[in-house]
């Protein structure tokens, strides 16, 4: 090798380092030249299926520990708004949807009021092909010696459920759109789920109950630092346990099943579901020359 030659050879500490590739972000298509990143949401679908296939079609009821560990699941999904958010985030049409029974709506057409309950629960959960709701213990005028039922002794006491079987579609009649009414998502929440000594506990509190009381923190073992009032509500929901049995379900268990079941089985969330997962599918790689 001449001096000329060996003069053309660099060092490899002193070749010029490869031009950087820029940074390529890879966007999902939603419609037309609107495009959105890959969806974030794709724990939301899980969540939604899950409480699809092993709360409303499974073969058994969740026990009642799946059942409080899932509430951190609905809390979630429901308390902390990210269903809202997803729906949002994904451009849908309207507000997110779930059908479930109306409790004061189901009072009132069976000539109660809610302040006459000592326990119910709004229920709407399908066990064993048979579907309950508004299930529970109430006050009511006594048949025979006429005492009221706003008496403080001398009323009378009647139990009762509202129940379908539901191996066959159901029936149109004066109940089915208070059993299977048509809820937006926030108004759900706040509606009554349960009553203890007529005072009505929101769909919203019964999650917040058992994602941060129940299950072994009880009364005064839970949250220390919970405020009097939200200490106050969770003794109260806490009182409602072993009041009401639907079926072999405990009453309070039952309406955290429903709960799971509504939004398992929701139409509309299932549409969420299926935007989520669609944005959530990476694009194929473009074509290179």
């Amino acid at each position: 090798m001449d001096e000329e030659e060996a003069a053309s050879i660099v060092p490899p500490h002193e070749a010029a380092a490869p031009e950087p590739k820029p940074i390529r972000f890879r966007n999902v298509l939603r419609s037309g030249a609107e495009r959105i990143a890959v969806s974030p949401y794709l724990p939301i679908a899980e969540d939604l299926d899950w409480l699809r296939d092993t709360w409303l079609h499974a073969l058994k009821p969740p026990t009642d520990g799946e059942l409080r560990r899932g509430s951190a699941t609905l809390r979630r999904l429901l308390n902390e708004n990210m269903i809202q958010r997803a729906w949002r985030h994904h451009g849908l049409d309207g507000a997110p949807t779930v059908i479930a029974p109306d409790l004061a709506g189901l009072a009132e057409h069976q000539g109660m009021e809610l302040r006459h309950a000592a326990s119910l629960v709004a229920g709407g959960a399908i066990v064993d092909q048979a579907q309950m709701s508004m299930v529970g213990v109430w006050r009511v005028d006594h048949p025979t010696t006429g005492v009221p039922a706003d008496a403080d002794e001398g009323f009378a006491v009647q139990t009762g459920a509202i129940m379908r079987d539901t191996r066959g579609k159901s029936e149109d009649n004066a109940l089915k759109p208070l059993v299977e009414r048509e809820w937006r998502l926030n108004a759900y929440l706040d509606a009554p789920a349960a009553v203890r000594r007529g005072q009505t506990i929101s769909r919203k509190q019964i999650i917040d109950y058992f994602a941060n009381y129940a299950g072994g923190v009880h009364l005064d073992r839970a949250a220390g630092n919970a405020n009097a009032e939200k200490r106050a509500l969770f003794d109260l929901v806490a009182e409602l346990e072993q009041r009401i049995a639907c079926d072999k379900t405990e009453g309070l268990y039952f309406e955290l099943l429903s709960i799971g079941q509504a939004l398992g089985g929701s139409p509309s969330l299932q549409r969420l579901a299926g935007a989520i997962r669609e944005n959530a599918v990476p694009p194929p790689p473009a074509d290179r020359a």
